[in-house]
């Protein structure tokens, strides 16, 4: 085990113990929900996570490797704020996504090594909900759905600026609503945006923000994220609506299917869908609570697709976990209870999995293979002391699968797994994209189904060969260096097949122009050596790899500034040669 700890003056300690299932753990001021992603696409996974400093007022969203270092930490006021991840600058590689509520209310997205991309103020709190990130148009470019708490939802462009609000005007104010998701649930294949809001309502819009339906749920005090599952297997996804002591289906059009009572408790957490017993039906589990931040136990609720309980569990924490543990191809249930790490079986019986070393009570937490050695990996932030910590699970094996990314399972936050480890939740890739959701590469050409998806390849065929951008890389080694397939990124073919021959010619052309004394006007050697100095400063940059320096800045300044008296001088000889 490494035990790390970070203190206001970012001192680190690593202490090692012998204990088998601990691998590491970071201390923090406060922490929110983890999220397992490989941000650089370097093959390798990091933790990322939200801490929030009552000393300093501050958040950090602190980007931790599979070893348990930190590799950055990016810091911004107010209190934490919920994590989306995609490619948002589209440069290959993950961005982070989220909102603040410190002093002015931000958007904030930052690159996979911690800068700033940019950052949009908005009105009101947008920290407490997840942004939903998708492409809603389907122009290559991605789009971010945002909630806050004055019931103006909104959408921001990849770039961070405001396209539209939603059209319609929610009257409520301060009322709890969920983050809201984005899918096509009726199958016409445009994307609908599912939320609750302020007025008490939930709604179903379209792409553009206009309001297609709505129910009326009578609930202005409990949030509400939702759910998809597939019962009709007809194209089309009931929708899934928690609310105090009760559950609600709705059909994709808004109609109401049915209810499910829970009298022990109230149901504010999103449900999670995944079929636990194998019988090609999916089952839903509700947790029951009365207090988002209970630790002293709740109940888990197991139902079928037709509001039917089929069991419960009491005395467990927070959100439960789909992964098959142990290889056997079926699916457990984890969740935390108590100082300690349970696995639920179909029928509601239960073993215990791992216990929490350090006296903790297990709570949000996310699940995969972080460090690539075939056994599953589990990251648990605990409600009393704020420490996040990463654990081996003993019992699984090379047969082991199931990942849970994040909170609702993966990024999309749909409330179900991602089986084959491709970053698609289950329930698009066999409703939405086709796929295979047990093989993370449909059609065996070497590029994972969530990446051809996310840049608009074609996960069905292969495509490894073609070269989507025309760059002279092809999509396979586009994909090999986390590059983007839809963006012109190959540097070397720019700068060597154009510009350094453009360069050459120019310099050609006014080497062959002084000779010839004055064969070209002032204002063409003007052009041309404008263009020369800038492609040489631009060839350097690329080849050498980095930014200029300080002494070079000023070098480009004076060479310019000589150019400009050369020029200066040149137009006064030409103007005494006419007069004379």
């Amino acid at each position: 085990m490494h035990s790390i700890n970070i203190t206001s003056s970012q001192n680190i300690s690593i202490q090692v113990d012998d204990e088998p299932s601990e691998l590491w753990s970071v201390s923090l001021n406060s922490a929110d929900f983890p999220i397992i992603a490989d941000l650089d696409r370097d093959g390798e996974f990091e933790v990322i996570i939200s801490s929030y400093s009552r000393e300093d007022s501050h958040t950090r969203i602190y980007c931790i490797d599979s070893n348990g270092k930190i590799k950055w930490a990016y810091k911004c006021q107010g209190t934490y704020g919920r994590l989306s991840i995609a490619d948002i600058n589209e440069d290959g590689k993950l961005d982070v996504v989220f909102g603040t509520n410190g002093g002015r209310n931000f958007v904030i997205c930052i690159n996979h090594k911690g800068k700033l991309i940019w950052k949009t103020a908005c009105d009101g709190w947008v920290h407490q909900w997840y942004p939903c990130i998708i492409d809603l148009n389907k122009d290559g470019h991605k789009e971010i759905i945002v909630n806050n708490e004055h019931g103006n939802p909104f959408f921001l462009n990849h770039k961070g600026r405001k396209k539209s609000f939603f059209n319609s005007d929610f009257e409520t104010p301060y009322a709890p609503v969920g983050s809201p998701i984005a899918f096509d649930i009726d199958g016409d294949g445009e994307i609908e945006l599912l939320m609750k809001a302020f007025d008490g309502n939930f709604y179903c819009f379209s792409k553009n923000g206009d309001v297609k339906w709505s129910y009326v749920l009578e609930d202005y005090y409990y949030s509400c994220t939702p759910s998809v599952i597939n019962i009709d297997d007809d194209g089309t996804l009931a929708i899934l609506i928690t609310k105090l002591r009760k559950l609600i289906c709705l059909n994709y059009d808004g109609t109401h299917r049915w209810n499910a009572s829970i009298e022990d408790g109230g149901i504010w957490l999103a449900p999670t869908i995944c079929d636990i017993n194998n019988d090609g039906d999916p089952e839903i589990l509700a947790y029951g609570s009365w207090s988002s931040y209970s630790h002293l136990g709740d109940t888990l609720y197991c139902l079928d697709m037709n509001g039917n309980q089929l069991w419960n569990y009491t005395g467990v924490q927070l959100f439960p976990m789909i992964a098959d543990i142990d290889g056997d191809s079926e699916n457990e249930i984890v969740i935390g209870k108590s100082r300690k790490f349970v696995t639920i079986n179909s029928t509601g019986d239960s073993e215990d999995l791992l216990v929490c070393n350090r006296n903790n009570y297990a709570a949000s937490s996310c699940l995969g293979d972080l460090n690539n050695d075939g056994s599953l990996e589990l990251i648990t932030v605990s409600y009393i002391s704020p420490e996040v910590t990463c654990y081996t699970i003993p019992s699984s094996s090379n047969k082991a699968s199931g990942n849970w990314w994040t909170f609702q399972g993966s990024y999309q936050h749909l409330g179900y797994p991602d089986t084959d480890g491709d970053l698609v939740d289950d329930v698009s890739e066999d409703l939405f994209y086709n796929t295979n959701y047990a093989v993370s590469d449909t059609d065996n050409d070497n590029m994972i189904d969530g990446w051809e998806i996310e840049y608009g390849l074609d996960p069905l065929k292969d495509d490894s060969q073609l070269d989507f951008d025309k760059d002279g890389y092809t999509n396979i080694e586009e994909y090999n260096k986390a590059l983007n397939p839809t963006k012109w990124d190959n540097r070397i073919k720019l700068y060597v097949l154009y510009l350094l021959p453009l360069w050459v010619g120019i310099l050609a052309a006014m080497t062959y122009s002084y000779i010839k004394l004055r064969p070209l006007t002032p204002k063409i050697i003007k052009l041309l050596q404008s263009i020369e100095t800038t492609i040489r400063f631009q060839i350097r940059y690329v080849f050498l790899g980095k930014p200029y320096t300080k002494d070079e800045l000023a070098y480009e300044h004076a060479t310019k500034m000589r150019i400009k008296e050369e020029r200066k001088k040149l137009k006064e000889d030409t103007i005494r040669d006419r007069m004379i």
